[in-house]
């Protein structure tokens, strides 16, 4: 497995603006007087991650009463300031902070740096189409012949076809462009070609607006293991159980037989914050390290369908420990019609692993929104994408964007892992392979300008 050292703290800093590194002098106010005053003179607080030095052991309660708290006022912070902790890629509390807070608090020996919370949204659009309410669903009954692969038959395939998938499921198993003989987006038709392991053993998180894991067409293989709602594991948006359905659905999904997690980082305005995210990707590190020495464990892959402005240091820490680890990761390129080295976490595919996905439609064009530049990796289909819904255990729905693209890299990252044991814990190698073996050309994408493939059947005609 290779693994991914971390980059200094000083460059970190040096392309986060909203940062703040520590000096060594102590604060020789305390910040409890400097907070009361900034409140007195009406200041607007932010919401920032403060990040502590590795060296740093002493209890929370010693920490904030060097800063004049006591522990009845952390117990009122929790409320009028949203104070949280967190051992997450480090020992970092959260808070609503005031400028000259910040100013003073990074004096603190103790403090490494302070950070943004940034708030950041998932990328894709429901549509609500008419014409796609009267299509009947798949029938495709997700039934699979035993393979068992022994050493030295990697890449040997047993391929099944799906007759009735939708368009994108066609795309990806082709190296030739849709044929629609008269179909179109809303047709439910096209030929999904796969090798029938589908990702059998592969665990994919899905850190989204939540996943209706109760769904008919999950089979089961569903489960929630995170929340940042109080406990409410609901997807109230739409967005998450839709892309978890492409990841690995029974009728809609690229990998039909991989398990699948949810992790619930976005709320029903389908937004959530830098902080949260960070909390979801150590649950994800956690459960990958229990998972990894289970007999019928393959490997790991997050999709990320979430971006925004602004970048975090603790952030692209937490996805370079994701990688350490030999956890893969697809993200959407989002969603604007602008270079994609401006959103965040999609400008880290230029030095990590992670892997930016555009959005093409069904003619191999660039969707419109579209982002564009060299964070983009390459493209796949992502436009009118029919997958499962949040209504109920057999409800539709379809959405469009760079979010519906991302999912399909991850299911083929499913795929691959069966078939080819090298690349389950080596994310650079993953990404090296999938460039690779991608094919065609998407007109008018500047930037990553092939189509995702999964390296099946060549001839193939969706």
């Amino acid at each position: 497995m290779k693994t991914f050292s971390l980059v200094s703290i000083s460059l970190l800093l040096s392309v986060a603006p909203t940062s703040f590194a520590a000096p060594t002098a102590k604060a020789s106010t305390s910040l409890k007087e400097i907070r009361r005053r900034a409140i007195e003179n009406n200041e607007t607080p932010e919401k920032h991650i403060v990040v502590l030095k590795q060296n740093e052991k002493r209890s929370w309660n010693d920490i904030f009463h060097e800063m004049g708290y006591n522990k009845t006022d952390l117990d009122g912070l929790k409320d009028t300031a949203g104070f949280r902790t967190s051992e997450s890629f480090g020992r970092t509390f959260t808070m609503k902070l005031h400028s000259r807070e910040i100013e003073s608090m990074s004096s603190l020996s103790h403090i490494e740096f302070i950070q943004k919370d940034h708030t950041r949204s998932g990328a894709g659009v429901r549509i609500d189409d008419p014409r796609f309410d009267a299509i009947p669903a798949p029938t495709f009954s997700g039934r699979f012949p035993i393979v068992k692969r022994q050493q030295g038959q990697q890449g040997r395939l047993n391929i099944q076809t799906q007759n009735n998938a939708p368009y994108n499921l066609g795309r990806i198993s082709s190296m030739h462009s849709i044929n629609k003989n008269g179909r179109d987006y809303n047709s439910l038709n096209y030929n999904y070609a796969f090798d029938a392991p589908n990702g059998k053993g592969v665990d994919i998180y899905v850190l989204d607006s939540g996943v209706n894991i109760d769904h008919v067409e999950f089979q089961g293989r569903a489960k929630n293991l995170f929340t940042a709602f109080n406990g409410d594991f609901r997807d109230l948006h739409g967005h998450g159980t839709n892309v978890a359905g492409i990841v690995g659905s029974r009728a809609y999904g690229v990998a039909k037989r991989a398990n699948i997690y949810a992790l619930r980082v976005l709320d029903a305005e389908n937004r959530g914050s830098d902080s949260d995210f960070i909390n979801a990707l150590q649950a994800v590190v956690n459960n990958h390290n229990k998972r990894k020495n289970d007999r019928d464990f393959i490997g790991s892959i997050i999709n990320f369908s979430i971006g925004g402005q602004g970048d975090n240091a603790l952030l692209l820490r937490a996805f370079q420990g994701v990688f350490a680890a030999g956890i893969h990761v697809s993200n959407s390129g989002m969603n604007d019609n602008v270079d994609a080295c401006t959103s965040h976490p999609q400008k880290y595919s230029l030095t990590t692993p992670m892997i930016t996905t555009g959005n093409s439609d069904i003619n191999d064009v660039k969707a419109a929104k579209s982002n564009f530049g060299k964070c983009i990796t390459l493209h796949a289909p992502g436009e009118f994408i029919i997958s499962t819904g949040k209504e109920n255990t057999q409800a539709r729905s379809v959405f469009s964007g760079t979010s519906q693209a991302s999912p399909a890299v991850v299911g083929v990252m499913a795929d691959l892992m069966l078939r080819f044991r090298e690349l389950r814990t080596d994310p650079q190698a993953m990404k090296a392979f999938l460039l690779k073996r991608s094919g065609g050309n998407v007109q008018g994408a500047t930037g990553g300008g092939s189509i995702l493939n999964n390296v099946i059947d060549f001839n193939n005609n969706p």
